[in-house]
């Protein structure tokens, strides 16, 4: 049977005329973070509605406006909108009124079609006459110079650039910005995007400015974070999650840095693969700040082609709870030259994003399974389908993992370059046309939420190492003791006598630079004394931490993928083993097999009819 090609009409240019403008026509989703945004900068809401078919036809379920908040006039360089006037809609390039904003709002919502606002808070415009006056008093701006980045006091209390730090733990500023969601909110608008979100605190550090504002009802937020928040990074990243999605901007530049060199990421996710809830988070292949700074943030998007951009922005655009930002690239390239009220590219219309938005909106709530391997990312969705990238792009036969043995054995059809595809319980494979993406799934397939009996997490390795100070083995990358998997868990029994880490995939000898970087390490923040039976986070990190026990003995490690912990609990007795009787003693291995000569490691002796556990040093 051959799988059939989802809107394949659509793409083949049937007029919106014909096509009757609701949600179910088009299969967008229900809820924001269950589709991808596309980001219209700096574009002006009649702009926008005069694309609205042509971006409900392309698959995407929410459109992301730039800045509402005045001194951002349409012709104006486009980082005035990010030194507002106020926490209130102000006359801009984008609307000049709410009549403007919410008259958009209206006919998106005839399409199924949510709009995102791009929300300043952390600071407003220093200049007189450019800002309320009401900024002006009981401290409401601070000035405590410029941020150290290593200090995550400075970090939501320092100046960003010359900008005073708006105070945002007093609670009128925070209601201020909570009745500017409220006012967002009744022109239509159905999400906030935070800028420099990483910069305003949270309730664990005595800010309640999160709590306030996402307290207005039925509004999805998230909030830019760029390079980590600093201090605890991942349990404050946790926290965040608590009230907003975060973007993860290391696995963004981790896709960006591999996609423009050929290649494609070794691993699912970076803040996800540390806890962090993939339903948190929102990706981009790009974005206005690597676009439009010249390269001031560290990345020059710019001078990067479009059709590498649209790779990267598939690898997280495809995935089951992560949402993913598609940035529509102005005509300008440099900074200066970039306009407010310029309508930016509408390449977002081409055959492979529509078709991978299609996927994502049909797959809604399908686990998924990412795998690479040469140069090539294969998501899969579970009981539906694949979308597939070849990070250096180009037409290709390619036969890739079947992740999970989630695609269902057939023939399918590519949506984007319609070559055919065989799917066998482990393998998918066909020709992937000069886009470098294919997509396959059938959306009729069944699929219950809750029906998926696997215990083991989509984004679970299939082996997993401890490397370091146990079973005599000494720091190298190409040395480690292999763990067991059940389930959701990793398990090894081992004499530990040092410190140890985790890998899930061993190295060459000595290469520690090539291990570091291959994305498959995993540890602690900090060296961590476990203790024993007490769950402690482990992290994939670059170069971790490590681990080590408050005693040298026989332990056994648990690695929990289920919520990213580590457990060292002592196997009781294990080194005090004595022996009574003169009878002929065998020893086994862990795994049960006889072993003559043993050397260092742990063993299960057999003395006569007693059996007990020992160490070898």
């Amino acid at each position: 049977m051959v799988k059939g090609i989802f809107y394949s009409l659509m793409l083949l240019g049937s007029s919106p005329a014909i096509v009757a403008a609701t949600t179910g026509d088009y299969g967008l989703p229900e809820k924001i973070r269950e589709g991808n945004i596309l980001h219209c900068f700096d574009w002006t809401c009649s702009q926008v509605k005069e694309e609205l078919p042509a971006i409900a036809e392309a698959g995407f379920g929410a459109v992301q406006l730039s800045p509402v908040q005045g001194n951002c006039n349409s012709g104006a360089e486009w980082f005035y909108a990010y030194m507002p006037y106020d926490f209130a809609f102000r006359s801009s390039g984008v609307a000049a009124t709410k009549t403007e904003l919410k008259s958009l709002c209206d006919e998106a919502a005839k399409y199924g079609i949510k709009i995102v606002v791009d929300v300043v808070a952390n600071h407003v415009n220093k200049a007189s006459g450019y800002h309320d006056k009401w900024w002006d008093s009981d401290d409401r701006v601070r000035w405590q110079g410029g941020i150290n980045y290593n200090s995550r006091y400075s970090i939501t209390h320092g100046q960003l650039g010359d900008y005073g730090d708006v105070n945002s733990e007093r609670e009128d500023v925070q209601q201020r910005a909570k009745a500017f969601v409220e006012e967002l909110k009744s022109c239509g608008v159905a999400g906030i995007r935070w800028d420099a979100a990483k910069h305003i605190g949270l309730p664990s550090e005595r800010c309640g400015f999160w709590s306030a504002v996402t307290s207005v009802p039925d509004m999805w937020h998230y909030g830019e974070i760029l390079d980590g928040p600093g201090g605890d990074k991942y349990n404050l990243l946790k926290e965040y999650t608590d009230y907003i999605s975060v973007t993860d901007s290391e696995y963004s530049s981790w896709t960006y840095n591999q996609v423009c060199s050929g290649n494609v990421p070794s691993g699912h996710g970076s803040w996800t693969a540390n806890g962090v809830p993939s339903t948190g988070i929102v990706y981009w292949g790009e974005s206005h700040d690597t676009y439009s700074n010249d390269g001031d943030y560290g990345t020059n998007s710019s001078n990067v082609a479009q059709d590498k951009i649209d790779r990267m922005w598939a690898i997280g655009a495809c995935r089951n709870g992560e949402t993913s930002l598609y940035f529509s690239r102005p005509s300008a390239t440099k900074r200066n030259n970039i306009r407010m009220g310029q309508k930016g590219s509408t390449h977002f219309t081409s055959r492979e994003i529509a078709a991978v938005n299609h996927f994502k909106n049909a797959m809604t709530g399908r686990p998924d399974y990412y795998t690479s391997s040469d140069g090539i990312a294969c998501v899969t969705r579970k009981d539906g389908g694949a979308c597939i990238v070849v990070g250096a792009g180009g037409s290709r036969d390619v036969t890739v993992t079947n992740g999970g043995g989630y695609v269902p054995s057939g023939t399918y059809v590519d949506e984007v370059s319609g070559s055919t595809f065989t799917v066998t319980p482990t393998t998918i494979s066909g020709r992937v046309g000069e886009t470098g993406i294919a997509v396959i799934y059938d959306a009729d397939l069944p699929f219950e939420p809750g029906d998926d009996d696997d215990p083991t997490p989509a984004d679970m390795p299939d082996e997993f190492y401890i490397i370091g100070e146990v079973n005599g083995n000494t720091w190298d990358p190409a040395i480690g003791v292999k763990m067991e998997k059940s389930g959701a868990e990793f398990v090894a029994e081992v004499n530990v006598k040092g410190y140890f880490s985790f890998t899930k995939a061993l190295g060459k000898a000595g290469d520690w630079n090539a291990f570091n970087n291959s994305g498959n390490r995993y540890g602690a923040t900090k060296d961590t004394k476990l203790d024993n039976g007490t769950p402690s986070p482990i992290y994939q990190m670059s170069d971790p931490s490590a681990y080590t026990v408050s005693a040298p003995g026989s332990y056994t490690i648990t690695v929990n993928w289920s919520d990213k912990t580590v457990v060292a609990k002592e196997v009781a007795g294990i080194n005090e083993v004595t022996i009574t009787d003169d009878s002929t003693v065998e020893y086994y291995n862990l795994q049960g097999v006889k072993v003559e000569n043993p050397s260092g490691g742990i063993y299960i002796v057999r003395r006569g009819n007693n059996v007990t556990k020992c160490i070898i040093p």
